[in-house]
């Protein structure tokens, strides 16, 4: 590779293109295609991306130039394999840039929130000093004049753990205590760690809405004016470390709200396809100006070249554009949590509930394309099996996804008619969401809706499924990400929750996020949005779970992953059928030596025991 180095180098002006010499190093690393066809980067090159490049935020656009260039140089006298080489280091570069655009700031946003109320009360500053200790077998913590809650708060301090902010380790293995501190790449962070104001702890994507439609009031843009910009503080190339910076942190906190604003005005698809001026944006120019502002800070976008003063979405713009409000909106919907985090730190309130009509549209956003391959493995399994089915039911509504998918696909993918669709949910607002599509013909006219349907008690929707005569044995049920959502539920209690679906006779086909280690969340950085993905629903007692059991999930920094969901079905009787299991991309590049490489999120396939064996499946 040294040919690929050097002539790299030698054409790269370190002047203009000061990314040049780590980017150089990562390029030439060793590659290769993974059974999919995607190319991928080896361990060390993949740690010299993770943690020698910066790339999020306007870094990643920065990056993205680079390789621009890169691709225009004279290359002629390389030789095949240094040519493909190029080619395939470059895809795997920008791949990451893609996906860092739209993980990062959800990370970032939740950081900003949850410092915010650990500096308040002097956490950050304890952090710093002796660090904080929690035993699990002590209720309280005292840290300077506060009584918190231990258990309350590690989930937040894992938070500072997972992006690298803080370390943690086990003081004394029989009683399980463990110690915080601040890690040296955290530590700066961690000084500068400010509260937010009450007005800025508000859900600043309704005020951004409001700005954005000209309908604020004085106050509003006045809370908008005063958080401002941040600017683009130091990336150092080289620095050994993913670790977001202070700035970056500031950053990520005011670009979430902007692109779901815009996404919720329905301002997303100028912005991607036309420039577009600060007048234009909004209805003061000033509010224009200042998204601008932080979406080109964010790399998001960038003034146009023909000097008119407007601004126009660059390429990793338009993909968060397209992917970003989905993944935004899941973590943004917990803020009711974030607003109350001292009173849940001290004990005083549990009842703090994550807005569920915020998160519907979320949910289904992320959910439609794991939606897609559940709709196509049920068919492969009909097709190799000869199983028929008269029911179809999506629980977790949603706006209806999967049965929306379902009720297109009917008729050129099924040899006989389906009889009955139903649609249950807990919250009424998922119902109302499925009902409006109803209205527009995009679900079926004679489907079912079940409401205050706990999916963790099985026999609200099969008592429902009885009363409308609607038989559940051979039934199938399609759930996206719903049952993490079981609230306070240990092993045994998820078991009956399973086993009850069965002894009713459903198919039963689930898409669920991958629960990640703690040493696989600070591996991949910012290749997932996990880290904040797990918080949320860890803060909101709810229970992410790996898709199968490996001994690789556990580590030294967390004390196990929950049971599996492939062992929890096993042990209710149900057979998972790894062939028309699906799973979306995995969390690293190339798997780390010694490390299992688990996916983002799995699409589960499991069948009643009872119907394995009448379809004669071998279950060996």
């Amino acid at each position: 590779m040294n040919a690929l180095h050097d002539l790299l180098l030698a054409q790269l002006d370190s002047s203009k293109w000061p990314l040049g010499p780590v980017l150089v190093k990562i390029l030439g690393s060793s590659t290769g295609l993974s059974s999919s066809g995607y190319p991928y980067l080896a361990g060390d090159g993949y740690a010299a991306l993770r943690d020698d490049l910066p790339h999020i935020l306007g870094a990643g656009w920065t990056v993205y130039r680079h390789l621009s260039h890169i691709e225009t140089l004279d290359l002629t006298t390389l030789d095949d394999v240094d040519r493909r080489t190029l080619s395939q280091t470059i895809r795997v570069v920008r791949a990451v840039c893609n996906t860092a655009a739209i993980t990062a700031p959800a990370d970032l946003w939740l950081l900003r929130s949850v410092l915010s109320e650990l500096s308040r009360i002097g956490v950050c500053g304890a952090l710093l000093a002796n660090g904080v200790e929690i035993s699990p077998k002590e209720s309280d913590v005292a840290i300077g004049d506060q009584c918190l809650r231990g258990s309350a708060v590690a989930i937040d301090l894992d938070l500072l753990v997972n992006r690298g902010l803080a370390t943690k380790k086990k003081l004394d293995t029989e009683t399980g205590v463990v110690l915080y501190t601040a890690s040296p790449p955290g530590r700066p962070v961690l000084a500068d760690a400010s509260p937010l104001s009450l007005e800025h702890r508000s859900s600043l994507t309704a005020l951004w809405v409001a700005a954005l439609d000209g309908t604020n009031d004085p106050d509003g843009d006045a809370a908008l004016l005063g958080l401002g910009a941040v600017g683009l503080g130091e990336t150092t190339p080289g620095r050994g470390t993913w670790v977001p910076a202070w700035w970056e942190i500031e950053l990520g906190y005011r670009v979430l709200p902007i692109v779901l604003a815009l996404n919720q005005t329905g301002k997303l698809a100028t912005l991607a396809n036309q420039a577009v001026s600060p007048g234009e944006l909004a209805g003061r120019t000033e509010i224009g100006t200042l998204a601008l502002q932080v979406l080109s800070d964010a790399g998001i976008m960038e003034v146009h070249p023909d000097g008119s003063g407007r601004f126009v979405a660059t390429a990793i713009g338009r993909r968060v554009f397209q992917r970003g409000p989905g993944p935004f909106g899941i973590i943004e919907a917990y803020t009711p949590y974030l607003r109350r985090l001292v009173e849940i730190w001290r004990g005083e309130s549990d009842s703090a509930r994550v807005r569920r009509g915020a998160n519907v549209a979320a949910s289904q956003l992320a959910n439609s394309r794991t939606f897609s391959a559940a709709n196509h493995s049920l068919d492969a399994f009909c097709r190799d099996t000869g199983f028929s089915y008269r029911v179809f039911i999506e629980h977790a509504l949603g706006h209806g996804e999967a049965t929306r998918q379902r009720f297109a696909l009917q008729t050129n993918s099924m040899d006989w008619e389906l009889e009955y669709y139903v649609g249950a949910d807990l919250e009424d607002a998922a119902v109302d969401a499925a009902l409006q599509q109803q209205r527009k013909g995009l679900l079926p006219a004679s489907m079912a809706f079940v409401r205050h349907a706990d999916i963790g008690k099985p026999e609200l929707l099969l008592g429902a499924l009885s009363s409308l005569e609607i038989p559940s044995c051979d039934a199938v049920m399609i759930v996206g990400n719903g049952f993490h959502e079981v609230r306070e539920t240990d092993d045994e209690q998820m078991v009956e929750v399973f086993r009850g679906y069965r002894q009713a006779g459903l198919i039963l086909i689930f898409t669920e996020e991958n629960a990640l280690s703690t040493t696989d969340l600070r591996h991949t950085a910012w290749n997932t949005y996990h880290a904040g993905f797990r918080y949320v629903h860890d803060r909101s007692g709810q229970a992410l779970r790996p898709s199968v059991t490996t001994t690789e999930c556990n580590d030294a920094q967390n004390e196990g992953l929950r049971t599996s969901w492939s062992e929890l079905l096993s042990r209710a009787g149900y057979v998972r059928l790894p062939e028309y299991c699906s799973r979306t991309r995995t969390i690293y590049p190339c798997a780390l030596p010694g490390r299992h490489n688990p996916a983002i999120s799995v699409n589960h396939f499991a069948i009643p025991r009872e119907l394995a064996t009448r379809l004669a499946i071998d279950l060996q």
